[in-house]
C-alpha cells in the first residue's frame, strides 16, 4: 500500500477499512485466535462452547467489499451498479476461501497440525470453513447495503 500510495491513492474509508482489517489480524496472532482476551472473557460470561474472534473477524472483513468496489471503479470499466456489486461480492468471498484454503492447508502441513488448529481458531469445529465464509458473505452484503443507504444520504444532501 505504501509503495502505491501516490499512483493509485485510495479513499480515506478504504484505508480505514484496510487499517482495520490489519490490527484484528495482528491482534490475532498476537494472542492466537482462540485466545483473545475481550472475546475469553464473553465466552465464559456467556457460557458459549468457543472463542468467537475468528467468526467476528471474517464477519468484520465483509467490510473488504467496499475497497474491492472502489478498485473495481477505478481501474475498470465497470459503473457503480448491481453487477459491480455483485462482482465484487464474488472477488471478496473468492479471497475468504483462497484464505480457508490456505487454512486447512496449514493444518495438515507438518507435526504442528494441532497447535496450528487452535491457532488459527478452528477449534474443533468441523463446520468452522463454512460458518467463516457465511459470516463473510453476511458481513459483505451488509456493508454493500449500509455503503447504499449511505450514497442515497450523501446525494439527498448535495
Amino acid at each position: 500500500m505504501i509503495s502505491t500510495y501516490n499512483r493509485f491513492r485510495l479513499t480515506t474509508v478504504s484505508y480505514v477499512i484496510i487499517t482495520l482489517l490489519v490490527i484484528l489480524t495482528f491482534i490475532g496472532g498476537h494472542y492466537s485466535y482462540s485466545k483473545v482476551p475481550l472475546f475469553t472473557w464473553i465466552k465464559d460470561y456467556f457460557d458459549l462452547q468457543r472463542n468467537h474472534y475468528d467468526r467476528f473477524g471474517h464477519f468484520l472483513k465483509g467490510l473488504m467489499v467496499i475497497v474491492i468496489i472502489e478498485i473495481l471503479l477505478r481501474k475498470t470499466v465497470l459503473l457503480k451498479s448491481k453487477t459491480t456489486n455483485f462482482i465484487a461480492l464474488c472477488i471478496t468471498l473468492a479471497i475468504g476461501a483462497l484464505y480457508e484454503i490456505i487454512e486447512w492447508a496449514s493444518t495438515k502441513i507438518g507435526k504442528e497440525g494441532r497447535a496450528t488448529k487452535d491457532f488459527l481458531g478452528m477449534q474443533g469445529d468441523i463446520w468452522d470453513s463454512q460458518k467463516d465464509m457465511a459470516l463473510l458473505l453476511v458481513g459483505s452484503i451488509l456493508s454493500l447495503f449500509f455503503t447504499k443507504i449511505l450514497y442515497k444520504k450523501l446525494e439527498k444532501s448535495r
